[in-house]
């Protein structure tokens, strides 16, 4: 078994910095009901040159787990769309923690009209046409992230509409609604088989962009649509999907494993991060990370999300790391059987009390509850077979510290 998580980006150019993607996902893994709650979002914090907005770079690190675990697999050709700061924010984290992005095409809705370029500038490569200024005097892009983009031989290129952006690309994010302030019609958009279209902007998608989407996700379904002041499932997006589309689960269905997200290679799908459009309207999580309901709104038609199950106590002076791992064991995968009463050197894989999603979910509780890096340690599943086995992978990576 390799690293638990995919990781993508020159070590270079992006450091040892905690990646939020991961965060999310073992936060998940070890009992969050929702991908939105506070209990998950406190650890994650903007890294420093980043935009603070906290709602904004929330999109961009659920935008790249959607793509992490919604697209297909080979090289990843992305478009963002939307204005120049939050195109720069999601572009910095999709290249940072998407594995496999080779070109990356930025459409900027807030750009100046016409051609950005500048054909006095000898250098003629596409990137280096994001370097050049606005009428005001304002850098198009961040000089540093075009320039390590190129180091990390990553092909960052301007667009002069959403078509052209979106043209062939199989990840696509809209940051901004379209279609206002410049450029051709959204209707002109064209998805390529087997993309995947994240809406971060707030708004409806237009009917002609919606009509080639074969199925679509959230990122929590027990979010309204309070911008538009009705539930989501039964509202605006029904409106415009054809009478066979449908909302296939949320983000956190897909990454635990209980929606099988991708079905089919050459299917559209659609994330629409509702988050996006609550916003706006205030707070999205009350301080105990409970979701917030729009008022008048109808209950989403889907099963509530599981209670989070009882976690082990923070080990306590008298507590071994064997008993602690005993007790996380038995509270999560066997509830009924008294913690004693589980041997320590039972084979837990085999025995069928532990699967390959528990397994992903017991090192994900291992890394979380002993500070351990398990993506930089060749993990085999006989290390986490039993609670024994366990005890001394914790030992051992202490003791490499």
């Amino acid at each position: 078994m390799g690293t638990l998580f995919a990781r993508s980006g020159p070590g270079e150019l992006w450091g040892g910095a905690a990646d939020p993607v991961d965060t999310v996902a073992v936060q998940l893994m070890i009992g969050a009901t929702s991908i939105l709650s506070a209990e998950i979002w406190d650890r994650i914090d903007s890294p420093a040159g980043l935009p603070a907005q906290r709602s904004a770079y929330r999109a961009a690190v659920l935008a790249a787990l959607a793509a992490r675990h919604l697209l297909g697999r080979g090289v990843v050709t992305a478009s963002v769309i939307g204005s120049r700061d939050a195109a720069q924010l999601h572009t910095t984290v999709l290249t940072r923690h998407v594995p496999g992005i080779s070109h990356l095409s930025v459409y900027l809705t807030d750009a100046a009209t016409g051609p950005q370029h500048d054909t006095s500038d000898h250098d003629t490569r596409p990137h280096r046409d994001l370097l050049h200024r606005q009428p005001s005097d304002r850098p198009v892009f961040d000089v540093q992230l075009v320039e390590e983009l190129e180091l990390a031989g990553i092909v960052l290129a301007p667009a002069a509409s959403p078509a052209e952006s979106a043209f062939g690309a199989n990840l696509i994010v809209i940051t901004d609604p379209v279609g206002y302030a410049a450029g051709d019609p959204p209707a002109a958009m064209h998805l390529a088989k087997g993309a995947l279209l994240v809406n971060a902007s707030g708004q409806d998608l237009p009917p002609a962009v919606l009509a080639q989407v074969n199925q679509v996700f959230v990122d929590d379904l027990t979010l309204p649509d309070t911008t538009a002041g009705h539930d989501l499932t039964a509202g605006s997006l029904r409106r415009h999907h054809r009478a066979a589309h449908r909302i296939a689960g949320d983000l956190r269905q897909v990454v635990l494993g209980e929606n099988v997200g991708r079905a089919d290679p050459d299917q559209v799908l659609l994330v629409e991060l509702l988050s996006s459009r609550t916003a706006a309207a205030g707070p999205t999580h009350p301080a105990d990370g409970t979701p917030l309901r729009h008022p008048g709104a109808a209950n989403p038609p889907h099963k509530p999300a599981p209670a989070t199950p009882p976690v082990a106590p923070r080990k306590g002076p008298h507590m071994s790391h064997e008993a602690e791992i005993r007790q996380f064991i038995v509270t999560t995968f066997a509830p009924d059987v008294p913690a004693e009463q589980l041997p320590a050197d039972l084979d837990l894989l085999d025995n069928g009390l532990v699967d390959s999603l528990g397994l992903l979910r017991l090192i994900a509780w291992v890394a979380d509850r002993y500070h351990i890096a398990v993506e930089d340690q060749n993990i085999s599943p006989a290390q986490f077979s039993s609670v024994a086995s366990i005890a001394a992978f914790v030992e051992e990576s202490h003791s490499l510290v």
